[in-house]
């Protein structure tokens, strides 16, 4: 990487960072992401997972502070973009031959965790329980990054949070437990038996 974009990447907040990144990397259109996408390696067992739950009458979101384009050529690929009803992320467009991408929150979310300035994923979890309705609900969420925890904690103890074992949300889960009941998973079968008693 170009000294000048390494001095960037330690200055610039990261939605800003990755659209600047995207109008820097040489010749490239639609066809050509999406391979180097669909290239990236993807646990063969959510294929059996997603449909389990949906069939189970589960609601799948994603929430996620990627972007819409990279999300929805992963989950197209593989077929499971049914499954999901909703998707929280930064939305991205093709502009000039050039992938865009926008922040998700363009205003200030006001999160007392101090979440990144482009999302905070309970902000997003309210928006969807706020449309769906709070009663007869349980709520299962899964994450790995320390962002994750900031809509763990908001959980019930009727919920269920599976970090995945041995990255940031995990450890936050130890040094403070939230209200929902912690499920730690270290791969996909595993977790995907963990929930199958639950349902």
């Amino acid at each position: 990487m170009p000294h000048f974009l390494l001095q960037q990447v330690s200055t610039m907040q990261w939605t800003e960072l990755m659209d600047h990144l995207l109008s820097e990397i040489p010749s490239y259109t639609p066809e050509s992401l999406s391979a180097a996408l669909v290239s990236i390696p993807f646990p063969p067992a959510y294929l059996a997972l997603f449909p389990l739950l949906h069939a189970a009458g589960c609601e799948l979101l994603v929430v996620s502070d990627a972007n819409s384009y990279f999300i929805e050529a992963i989950l197209a690929h593989h077929d499971c973009l049914k499954y999901f009803r909703k998707i929280y992320t930064n939305p991205a467009r093709w502009e000039n031959g050039r992938l865009r991408v926008d922040k998700l929150m363009q205003q200030p979310h006001g999160c007392a965790r101090q979440c990144a300035v482009n999302i905070c994923k309970s902000v997003c979890l309210r928006d969807y329980l706020g449309e769906r309705g709070e009663a007869d609900r349980m709520l299962f969420y899964v994450g790995d990054g320390s962002n994750d925890y900031c809509p763990a904690s908001m959980l019930s103890s009727e919920d269920h949070v599976f970090p995945r074992k041995g990255f940031d949300l995990e450890f936050k889960c130890l040094e403070s437990p939230p209200l929902a009941q912690v499920h730690v998973w270290s791969t996909v079968e595993e977790m995907m038996e963990m929930m199958k008693k639950l349902l």
